[in-house]
């Protein structure tokens, strides 16, 4: 795992303008999902839809591999639209 976080870390600290992915983000995603795939769970976060990540990662077939090994065996939660930090905030406002 420490070797997955460190590919994965080297992967994307490589850019250099903060909202630059590397152009081999995709595939080092891709192998990362590939080593865990059924041997140890994976989380992923977003705030990006899963449709968009094809264009943000520059490489949809890698993306589309990747999204078959992650949801074989997944558990898809959606949040919604609505942030549950600000969701939050308005609740304790009220």
């Amino acid at each position: 795992m420490t070797i997955e976080l460190g590919l994965c870390r080297q992967a994307f600290t490589q850019t250099k303008r903060p909202d630059q992915l590397p152009s081999t983000a995709a595939e080092d995603l891709l192998e990362i999902i590939m080593r865990r795939y059924e041997r140890a769970s994976t989380l992923i976060t977003s705030n990006r839809p899963v449709d968009e990540w094809g264009k943000l990662l520059g490489d949809t077939a890698a993306v589309s591999a990747m999204l078959d090994r992650l949801l074989h065996h997944a558990h898809v939660l959606k949040c919604g639209p609505r942030s549950w930090r600000t969701k939050l905030q308005s609740d304790l406002q009220s």
